[in-house]
């Protein structure tokens, strides 16, 4: 009985020990958290195929209208910008403008051919066979 006695008082005893430190160690060494006005969170870096598949992007849309319009392909920008996303904003602008001027048509079609193509032959069936194709999509 004695035995059972010493090792809870041990144990006891161990118990209080260990709650005073904790308790000390607490109040002293917890750093305050940072407050959300210090923090600067710059966003993740993008990757070169993300970039490239935005760029990809605008420029297909591109392509696509002036295959519709039957005028030349832009291959690559005239004077690229160096930073990323002005290269973005770029090829943006221009499938936007090719989109604008291939959706109004000139109302001559034989007086603007340098814009709009030939209108004749195998354009024409061409175009008659995919516009069906974009109103689906």
């Amino acid at each position: 009985m004695r035995y059972k006695l010493t090792l809870a008082f041990a144990c006891a005893c161990a118990l209080v020990m260990a709650l005073a430190a904790a308790a000390t160690l607490h109040a002293e060494t917890t750093p305050e958290p940072p407050t959300e006005t210090e923090t600067e969170t710059a966003p993740p870096p993008i990757d070169q195929w993300q970039i490239q598949r935005k760029i990809d992007k605008y420029r297909h849309e591109t392509w696509h209208w002036q295959r519709m319009m039957g005028s030349r392909l832009t291959r690559s920008l005239k004077d690229p910008p160096a930073e990323v996303d002005a290269k973005i904003a770029v090829w943006k602008r221009v499938a936007l403008k090719t989109r604008v001027s291939a959706q109004n048509p000139p109302k001559d079609f034989k007086g603007n051919k340098k814009q709009w193509g030939d209108w004749s032959g195998e354009f024409s069936k061409a175009a008659l066979e995919l516009a069906p194709r974009m109103r689906r999509s």
